[in-house]
């Protein structure tokens, strides 16, 4: 079971809980590259976006992570600090089980492949837009 991770520009009201819009940061999943969402070129343009700057890397993600206001929250809604989810996103590994062997078949219906210290990460492809450069994949597209 993995955990979603969201960035706020601005804190959700203490009172309701609404707020501004939300952008997903990603999803860690035990054994699996740090799942980091991009959004080249995105600009939300509805009434209430907040959002309009490109994320096309890591690193565009840390700075919002430094903006005055800001905050990451996890799925839970409990507040995460900038530096856990970098390294939540940085320095991941995993050692297979052997009671869970990844086979050929599980690589292949996972389509996935070896990535770095014993993690799987996604093949590049239509989920997958590219592989960052240490323990994270970019996604392009909406998931959960």
């Amino acid at each position: 079971m993995g955990t979603n991770y969201y960035y706020y520009e601005k804190p959700p009201c203490p009172t309701c809980g609404l707020g501004n819009k939300r952008r997903h940061i990603g999803k860690s999943s035990p054994g699996w590259t740090f799942g980091l969402r991009v959004y080249p070129g995105y600009q939300d343009t509805t009434e209430t976006g907040l959002f309009v700057e490109s994320i096309k890397t890591l690193e565009d993600w840390i700075v919002l992570f430094s903006r005055e206001g800001s905050e990451i929250r996890d799925e839970y809604n409990e507040r995460v600090p900038a530096a856990f989810i970098i390294e939540t996103i940085t320095n991941r590994s995993w050692t297979e089980s052997p009671d869970y062997p990844r086979t050929a078949k599980w690589w292949q219906q996972n389509e996935a492949e070896p990535g770095p210290n014993g993690l799987a990460r996604r093949r590049i492809g239509e989920y997958c837009c590219g592989h960052g450069e240490g323990t994270w994949d970019y996604i392009e597209q909406a998931f959960s």
